[in-house]
């Protein structure tokens, strides 16, 4: 927890690049500049229900690929000079051995159907998720990066979908990361969004 709160973790790296449903530049600007006094949004209720329903997807993923090692993530992985940071879901070795890691996200049909389910049928995760899994991929020295979302209603399904790995994402999150801790020690922060942010300016 102590490492966590210096860095940037891949659950909210993708704030720095494109559109994050959970938090703003701003106020990953506020938490990191007054720890413990801006909520980490990082225990929203949807990523609480993750966290609570992680394990049946894990089982269900041993299930469904039994040629495949799967293991639990219990550690945290850093860069300790961007510091950027993640703890994966799962550590994978697939059928030929190669590691990887599937991210595990919890969602609920309507959702997966409106965001995630593309007009020809194919499944696509929202760009913050690609870019968590690319990070946690590279954080782990991983071949391969997955999304798994465990999508919960009359039934459970657990569609496994690739991610690429593209340097060019690693490198422009290590750029804009670097940015940031920039920014939190000369300035200047990132502009406010009255509407999502708040919450962040008035806890600060």
């Amino acid at each position: 927890l102590a490492l966590r709160e210096q860095d940037v973790t891949a659950s909210v790296a993708a704030t720095l690049v494109t559109n994050h449903p959970f938090i703003t530049p701003h106020e990953l600007y506020r938490v990191k500049s007054y720890p413990g006094k801006v909520a980490d949004p990082e225990e929203s209720k949807p990523m609480r229900r993750g966290r609570l329903l992680e394990p049946v997807a894990v089982e269900m993923m041993r299930e469904d690929r039994p040629e495949w090692t799967i293991a639990r993530g219990q550690h945290y992985y850093r860069d300790p000079v961007v510091r950027l940071g993640a703890t994966p879901d799962t550590l994978v070795l697939d059928e030929r051995g190669r590691p990887g890691i599937v991210q595990i996200k919890s969602v609920d049909p309507f959702t997966f159907k409106n965001k995630w389910t593309q007009s020809d049928g194919s499944i696509e995760p929202p760009l913050w998720i690609g870019i968590q899994a690319i990070i946690e991929a590279h954080l782990t020295g991983s071949e391969w990066a997955a999304v798994a979302p465990l999508v919960v209603g009359v039934g459970i399904e657990l569609p496994i979908i690739l991610i690429p790995i593209h340097a060019g994402v690693i490198e422009r999150i290590n750029e804009k990361v670097t940015e940031f801790w920039t920014r939190i020690v000369e300035g200047p922060d990132y502009e406010a969004d009255p509407v999502r942010d708040y919450r962040a300016i008035e806890a600060a």
